[in-house]
């Protein structure tokens, strides 16, 4: 049943939204004020909190979806030597450093230590992707390394996925071993999985779009593209991938169709307002009790991550012979 909630966030977020605009402030980071405010740990004017997730969850995918489709094959073959020279540095290199503050700063046992710095070293995709859209800059310089650099990041979370339960039962029986068998069969099915959705999005999506397309029917054909979307994530989730994976992975092979401009034009609006939905769920997660209580040591933790990363980039961009911009 639709909650009054979700009329209500919406209405208060587009407020926000054209506020912080008009400010000339990114209009997400609007969107998160007002998810943190009308959230539960606020206001609480958020009931519906299932209803507002499993709608922000569908702005994700479709975010990822269309991003897929302005990627292309060929833009991507562009963005390689990218990903590969500035993405794994800048992973690699933020691994290390943030799992040696946790190792020798903070005590934190090894294992540990460096998964953590491999998980603080992510950046959020659709975060970023929002803001370079909002700035016009997904086709720049800073847009197509930042794209490259996520693409790397996103494959990153696989293994990193696999590696938490371990690393959680590891400690929790008193550090005894991890099995390495099945942490290699468990990243081999990963590989098989992503290798199997990305074969079958590239035959067969364009295939069924352009079948689709000949019907001239504009509601099928913006119903199968919603579809093939969500199909896509599920797969994806379903071969043990990421579902935000198998839409990056099902707009890439759609991109490749005859008609992928008309998916761009035709789903667009909704996606914006899906992934408002998103941005203001994510707002929605932080709890202004604890940041009170701690504000002084998350401060810290702030101030530190930002400079550790800037540093990583900063290393990663130069090594990768781009200029200091």
């Amino acid at each position: 049943m639709f909650d009054v909630s979700v009329a209500v966030v919406l209405m208060a977020s587009t407020g926000v939204a054209l506020l912080f605009h008009r400010m000339g402030l990114p209009p997400v980071l609007g969107l998160m004020l007002t998810g943190a405010i009308a959230g539960p740990y606020g206001l609480k004017w958020m009931q519906d909190m299932p209803t507002i997730e499993g709608m922000a969850e569908l702005g994700l995918i479709f975010l990822l979806f269309m991003l897929g489709l302005e990627l292309s094959p060929a833009k991507l073959k562009r963005l390689k030597s990218i990903a590969l020279n500035v993405g794994v540095r800048y992973m690699l290199a933020g691994t290390l450093l943030l799992g040696s503050i946790f190792l020798f700063v903070l005590k934190a046992p090894p294992l540990l230590a460096f998964m953590l710095g491999g998980i603080l070293s992510l950046s959020s995709t659709a975060l970023v992707l929002k803001c370079l859209e909002d700035s016009d800059e997904l086709s720049s310089t800073v847009g197509r390394v930042s794209i490259g650099t996520l693409i790397v990041q996103d494959i990153a979370v696989i293994p990193l996925l696999i590696l938490v339960p371990m690393v959680s039962q590891f400690y929790n029986e008193g550090g005894a071993s991890i099995e390495v068998l099945p942490l290699l069969t468990s990243l081999l099915q990963a590989f098989l999985g992503l290798i199997f959705t990305v074969a079958l999005s590239f035959k067969l999506v364009p295939a069924i779009v352009d079948r689709f397309a000949q019907t001239r029917n504009r509601e099928l054909f913006t119903l199968l593209v919603f579809s093939l979307g969500i199909g896509m994530a599920f797969l994806a989730n379903t071969v043990g991938l990421g579902m935000e994976a198998g839409a990056l992975v099902g707009g890439l092979a759609l991109s490749g169709s005859l008609y992928s401009r008309q998916v761009l034009s035709d789903s667009r609006p909704f996606r914006d307002v899906f992934a408002s939905l998103f941005f203001v769920s994510l707002g929605a997660l932080l709890n202004l009790d604890v940041l009170q209580a701690q504000w002084a040591l998350i401060l810290i933790v702030l101030a530190g991550l930002i400079v550790s990363k800037i540093a990583v980039g900063l290393w990663a961009s130069k090594n990768a012979k781009l200029p200091w911009q």
